[in-house]
This record gives structure tokens, sequence and C-alpha cells, in this order.
């Protein structure tokens, strides 16, 4: 009896162990691999005792954590399940994406994909890229942190001006081009943001910054470009002389010109000699007044090559005069008397580092022009006694008719190239030697405190380089 008992007991023994271990259930062991829903809700068919079947079932819709791995150059995008209920594992497997971009926009998108983990991917959807990574090639690149696509995207070409940026004749027309086909320019000379949409030429009439941007529907604006045009109001194009081509202000150099250009040299590495004058009785270096159109005088032959190089580089063009293969930025003066001397370096005749300059011959810069370009100039097409008359007081401001005082620029009849005040008003300093001489420089015109005939254009006269005084100022030519 008490055997039989004891076997009994073994068996119940047996049974009870067998039911705790159906009860508990250990799920993470004999699994069929299949999804028995679907691959994110979903249960996996056990494949041990048939008594556990039941218990999965009741636990069914297991729920997968999604874990994605972003694509790299050594692997591609892939995604893991790990159930929460059952700690199943599925296999790694990847993702297959179509190239065409679905849902919301091209940053919150999703792709479609073709792989059987469509309803994942759905449920995933307005899938995040990084930020942007330039290829170094005009394009640049993102990749999704969700699918791995990689996004390409170009940008537009930056616009390109017909005309390069520096001095230029009044009329210039400029054209702006893209080499981005297709795309739109936009334009503005008020130094604003570009929103004037481009269709022609600009035409170039004053100091003008020109800025550009070019735009095209799915890539990404283009730099935005500029390039500065300077218009001098006095430039005029001379032709036909010895089939050469050369730029003459048609006026004789305002203080108020020179004085802008002066306070820029000064703060640039540039010393003059004199301060300049505002005409004949202005004060030496002062501010313009109300006859700021009126010649500069007071300063000398080399204040007026020095203030040449410094007006081309402050309008971006190439220096001409070089003084031991520098730009020529000091204008000596002889001896340190009187309140127009900027300096008191004492620099003979024919010493000077201005006379001992260089010219470029492939500069584009402001220069003085020669005596024989002046005089070409002046005689405007005709041969006339006077710059663009027999008439002296049609042309010129002398001794006869204007009480001894400078003029405002212009105000007299131009000759027949537009030139204003090539007879009086002031004489004008040329490049050459005058008379042989190795040191004094030539000046021609005549002045307002002289009679007619130092007025016509065939007189010459000279003096020397440091010499300033009250009838003397300069013009200038330039060769862009």
């Amino acid at each position: 009896m008490k055997k039989n008992f004891k076997i009994l007991m073994m068996i119940v023994g047996i049974i009870t162990v067998g039911f705790i271990a159906g009860c508990t259930g250990d799920y993470s062991l004999t699994y069929d691999t299949e999804w028995s829903y679907d691959a994110y809700t979903h249960f996996h068919m056990p494949t041990g005792h048939p008594d556990w079947y039941n218990e999965a079932k009741d636990r069914a819709e297991h729920s997968f954590e999604w874990r994605g791995t972003a694509a790299t150059e050594e692997s591609d995008c892939r995604t893991e399940y790990k159930c929460s209920v059952c700690g199943y594992v599925s296999e790694s497997k990847p993702h297959i994406f179509e190239d065409v971009y679905g849902g919301y926009d091209e940053y919150y998108h999703w792709c479609r994909a073709t792989c059987p983990h469509t309803t994942e991917v759905k449920d995933k959807s307005y899938h995040i890229y990084d930020e942007w990574i330039s290829n170094n090639d005009g394009t640049k690149k993102r990749v999704c942190r969700i699918c791995g696509y990689i996004n390409i995207r170009e940008t537009v070409a930056t616009p390109e001006f017909s005309v390069a940026a520096g001095v230029v004749n009044s009329g210039t027309e400029v054209t702006i081009s893209c080499a981005t086909e297709g795309a739109t320019i936009y334009y503005t000379t008020g130094g604003g943001e570009p929103t004037y949409r481009y269709t022609a030429a600009i035409r170039v009439t004053a100091n003008v910054t020109i800025k550009a941007i070019a735009i095209k529907t799915g890539m990404d604006d283009s730099a935005v470009s500029s390039v500065s045009y300077e218009v001098p109001d006095t430039m005029v194009k001379i032709t036909g002389w010895y089939s050469r081509v050369f730029y003459i202000s048609n006026t004789e150099l305002t203080y108020e010109k020179w004085y802008e250009v002066y306070q820029w040299a000064v703060k640039n590495g540039y010393v003059f000699a004199n301060l300049g004058r505002e005409g004949d009785s202005g004060t030496n270096g002062a501010a313009p007044s109300a006859n700021s159109k009126q010649p500069v005088t007071c300063v000398s032959w080399r204040d007026a090559v020095v203030w040449c190089n410094a007006a081309s580089e402050k309008a971006g063009l190439i220096p001409v005069y070089e003084y031991e293969g520098s730009v020529l930025k000091e204008a000596e003066n002889y001896g340190s008397s009187g309140t127009n001397t900027a300096n008191t370096t004492i620099v003979g005749s024919g010493n000077g580092k201005a006379e001992k300059a260089t010219v470029r011959s492939y500069a584009n810069g402001y220069r003085l022009p020669t005596e024989a370009e002046w005089e070409y100039a002046a005689k405007g097409g005709a041969e006339y006694k006077y710059s663009g008359s027999d008439n002296i007081d049609e042309v010129a401001w002398y001794s006869e008719n204007s009480g001894h005082k400078t003029h405002d620029v212009g105000t007299k009849a131009a000759n027949g190239y537009e030139l204003h005040d090539m007879s009086g008003n002031v004489w004008e300093w040329c490049q050459d030697t005058w008379s042989g001489s190795s040191s004094s420089r030539v000046f021609r015109g005549g002045s307002e405190c002289d009679n007619a005939d130092y007025c016509a254009v065939s007189y010459r006269d000279g003096g020397n380089p440091y010499d300033q005084t009250h009838y003397i100022g300069f013009r200038v030519v330039c060769q862009f």
C-alpha cells in the first residue's frame, strides 16, 4: 500500500512540475520564425509542447520593438525586431525603397517600400534627413536617418556679368547670364536684395553696384554675385589719333573730385606735397563748399601723378606710375615753405620719385595726358585758334572776361569732342618734359589770368614739377 502511494505521489509531482512549466512558458526557446499575423503585431507559433500553443495564442499580437540601423559605406540600412513579450529577435533584413518621394515633402517624407516591411515603413513615415553635406562639386547630399535614402541636390550656378568691374564709359550695357539652364535671374541696382526679374541688358550711366541671384525650382538658389562700376561723368572717348583710342575728362579736375580721392588716399598710404585748393581763392585742404565745381589748383605735377595712382586704385584699376617696382605713392615737396606743404622732404627738380617713376604700358588706370594727346583733344577735330572756336569768349575764361578768378568747370562752350575749358580757366599739367629739360614739365591751355594768346591751342609753357599756384590744375586720361 505504501509502495503504491509513493508511486502515486511521484506521478502527481511530475504532473505538477509539468503544469508549472507549462504555465510559465519559456517563449524564447522554440518558436517558428514565421510571423503568424504581420510584421509588426504578431505571434510566433510555438514548436514545443502542444499545450503551450493556447497560452501563446492567448498572448497573441506580441509587440516588436523596431530598431533601425542607418546606411553606411560598409552596410545597407537594416531593421531588426525584438518582441517585448516573448523576446524573439527576428532575422535582420534590409529595407528596399523606391527612389521616388511619397508623403509630405522631400524633408519629412517616406520613400515607398518594395520589401515585405511595407506596413512597418508606412507606420514610420515622415522620415527625417541628417544635415546637408557638401560634395565639393556644386552639389550637396543628405541621408535619411530611417531608410538611408540619399538625397542629392544641386545649386544653381552663380550669375556672371558681361563687363568686368571697374571704370566704364557712360552708356555701357551689361548683360547677366547663368550657366544653369532654365534658371531665372533677379537683380538690383539699389543696394538691397535682388528682386527685379532680369529680362534685358542693364545700361550703366552712373556709379552703380549690381547684385544678382539665380533661382530654379528643385535646386538651391545661387550665391549672390555683385559687380561695381564707376562712370566718370567727365570721360570722353577719343578715336582717330594714330589709330589709337583713349579717354579724356571733358573738364578740368574739380576740387570736389580731388578732395574725395585725396581723403581716401591719405588713409591708404599716399602722401601729397600739397593739399589742393578750391579754385583760385579757396582754403587749402578745406572741405568742398559751394565752389566745389571749380578746378583744383595749387597742386604740383608730382601731386597730379600721385593723385592719378590713388584714383586708379580706389576705382579698382591698375595704377600707371611705378617707382622701383612698386606703385608710386609719394609726391615729395621742394623746400618747406608755406601752408601748402603736406610734408617737408626737400627734393630738387628732377630728383623726385615722381620724375623717376616709369609708366606701366599694361595699366588701365588714370594718368596725365601726353602733350600730343592733349593738343589732339583740344583741337576737337577742327583747326580753330582756341579749343572749339576762333571766338575766345565763347569757349574760355581768360583775363578779359573772368574777373581774374576761376569759374565752375564746363560753363563755357565745348569743342567738337565735347571737351570744355581746354582754353582758359586754369593751365593743365601734361606728362611730357618741357623743351628738352629732364626735369621741368609741360602745362597747356592758358588760364583765367592770362591774355588770349596764352589760351591758343598751339601755345606751350612749362615749369618745375614741384611748382604749385592758383592758376594751374590738370585733367586726366586713361585707356580702359
